[in-house]
């Protein structure tokens, strides 16, 4: 029996060689094993050089609606000298693909300091290289999937990490353009605008039909539009779950009367140039700026300052009973297209209004309102874009 536990003893140590289940840098092996630990199981999980994968799992829950797992928290244990290493990797939770378009953002929870991971080709992930006992928070997002986080506490081992997120199948809203009597009208628009980032979209609706998708909440503003029709505005709230959430909603458009014939006007002679001190030599079809009109911010309110200006031309017209006048309204390319052209208009109607409380017949005035159409310049910058918010003057 001795015997047969002698040469026990010598095939173990033939088999794993100079591994000490001693202290740190004991060359002494030990006959005895305590505690019930399986002698193969601590060798692996002390001499092999890649630790065990952790894994964080990002998904919807069904009924909630909600992350089921938002924030891991790892505690680790063991100690190591020098750098410790820890790499992540990102990918789908039902097909096991690693995510390539991701943003991962890992900090020092204990100063702030913020780590730029870069990719390891041997790792076939991202790296990072801290000092021992830091507190690493890890944030992982990637487009179209939940996201995940996950803080290590005083970490003191190299430390492999696999996020696993849930693909979110995105909200579908589809939008249908009719009549009155519930067919599609071909060729109309429908402009959608995005409350929480502004964005506008415009669609050609060929068919009375489109449809849009939703990675992630929004609130949005429908404005449908079709020539020979009424426009129609709706406002709509969009939610995301694990399935998806589909919207049907439908514009009702009501056809508008033809406008009737205009009533021919008999003309009325003006000079075909006339010579002014405010304004120089005007003439028909020549537009003149009104440089020093000046508004409210967005808004078609006069301000006290533009009397100077409009009264010039007040006395422009009153010692040229003959002519007639169109002021014209300009506005930069920020914004909606139909409310720039409203306000153009609103604000040619204010300086219209001015005049006639000064004296001018209604007859010899008119308005016209184009928004961000007649740019003088490009909309590329501030500069260009005061330029192009103007009010005009043209002879009839």
């Amino acid at each position: 029996m001795k015997t047969t536990l002698l040469l026990l003893l010598i095939s173990l140590l033939s088999v794993f060689g100079h591994y000490s289940w001693c202290a740190p840098g004991s060359r002494t092996y030990s006959p005895f094993i305590g505690y019930k630990s399986s002698i193969l199981n601590d060798f692996l999980a002390d001499t092999t050089k890649k630790k065990k994968e952790t894994v964080i799992t990002s998904v919807i829950d069904n009924e909630k609606g909600g992350v089921t797992v938002k924030d891991a928290q790892i505690f680790d244990s063991g100690n190591q000298a020098g750098l410790i290493n820890i790499t992540i990797v990102v990918r789908d939770v039902e097909t096991h693909a690693q995510l390539v378009k991701i943003q991962l953002k890992v900090k020092d929870s204990k100063t702030g300091k913020e780590f730029e991971p870069v990719f390891s080709a041997a790792d076939n992930g991202f790296l990072i290289k801290v000092v021992p006992e830091t507190v690493v928070s890890i944030y992982v997002t990637a487009k179209g999937y939940t996201d995940a986080s996950a803080n290590i506490n005083d970490i003191k081992h190299d430390r492999p990490l696999a996020f696993e997120l849930q693909k979110i199948k995105p909200s579908i809203v589809k939008i249908k353009v009719v009549n009155s009597d519930e067919r599609p009208i071909p060729s109309s628009t429908v402009k959608v605008k995005s409350k929480n980032t502004g964005e506008i979209q415009t669609l050609i609706v060929k068919d009375g039909l489109t449809e849009l998708s939703y990675d992630s909440p929004d609130a949005i503003e429908i404005v449908a539009t079709a020539t020979g029709y009424t426009s129609v505005t709706k406002n709509l709230a969009i939610e995301t779950a694990l399935n998806g959430k589909q919207y049907d909603l439908t514009a009702k458009l009501e056809r508008v009367a033809a406008p009737p014939p205009p009533v021919a006007k008999a003309p009325v002679p003006a000079e075909k140039a006339v010579e002014t001190k405010s304004f120089g030599t005007i003439e028909k079809g020549k537009a003149i700026s009104l440089n020093n009109i000046y508004f409210d911010q967005s808004s078609p309110v006069l301000r006290p300052e533009s009397s100077l200006q409009l009264d010039e031309l007040l006395e422009v017209m009153k010692q040229n009973p003959a002519i007639r006048v169109e002021i014209r309204g300009h506005t930069d390319n920020v914004g909606d297209f139909e409310l720039n052209v409203k306000l153009s208009r609103d604000r040619c109607q204010s300086v219209v209004d001015y005049l006639i409380q000064k004296g001018i017949n209604a007859n010899r005035l008119q308005t016209v309102g184009r928004g961000p159409v007649d740019a003088v310049a490009p909309n590329t910058t501030e500069e260009n874009r005061k330029k192009n918010r103007r009010v005009e003057f043209i002879v009839l």
